[in-house]
C-alpha cells in the first residue's frame, strides 16, 4: 500500500493514523532530502504512538535519493531500529523479509542490489501523473 500525504491531502498525524491502520507489518519512506526528515520523523511518532495500543510491532525502513546520497547523515539522524536501504530499494526487499521471517536483525544500512539494466524493470504505474502535473509538482522517473 502506497500512501502519499500530498496527493490524498492528509497531514503528517491522519497519514500516520492511516498507516496504521492497515496493522502493517513494515513502514517505510521515501526520502527525497533531508527538508523531508520533520514530516517522516512526525509520521513515525504519532503511528508508534497509535501502534503501542494495540502491541504491532512494525519494522521502520527508509530509502531514496537522501539514504543514498547521505547514508551517514541519515544514519545520525534516522531513529535507532530503522534500516536504510541505499539503491535500489525494490530490489533489497526480499532480503529484509528473509531477516525478518528469521528474526534476524540486518545491518542498520543496506545497499540494495544494483540493476544489471534498467530496462529489466516493470513500467511504472503512474496513476496520480495528471493530478501531479495539474498541481505544478514533478515526480522521479
Amino acid at each position: 500500500m502506497l500512501l502519499d500525504a500530498a496527493l490524498d491531502a492528509h497531514d503528517d498525524i491522519r497519514l500516520a493514523r492511516r498507516a496504521a491502520a492497515f496493522a502493517p507489518d513494515a513502514i517505510g519512506f521515501s526520502l527525497s532530502t533531508a527538508q523531508e526528515l520533520t514530516s517522516a520523523l512526525a509520521v513515525y511518532d504519532e503511528a508508534v504512538r497509535v501502534l503501542a495500543q494495540s502491541q504491532q510491532a512494525v519494522h521502520w525502513i527508509a530509502g531514496g535519493n537522501f539514504v543514498t546520497s547521505e547514508p551517514e547523515h541519515a544514519d545520525r539522524l534516522l531513529p535507532p531500529g530503522w534500516q536504510l536501504v541505499r539503491g535500489e530499494g525494490e530490489m533489497a526487499l526480499d532480503a529484509l523479509v528473509e531477516d525478518w521471517t528469521a528474526s534476524k536483525i540486518g545491518p542498520r544500512v543496506l545497499l540494495g542490489k544494483a540493476l544489471p539494466s534498467l530496462d529489466n524493470l516493470p513500467l511504472a504505474d503512474r496513476p496520480y501523473t495528471r493530478q501531479i502535473l495539474a498541481n505544478g509538482w514533478s515526480f522521479n522517473l
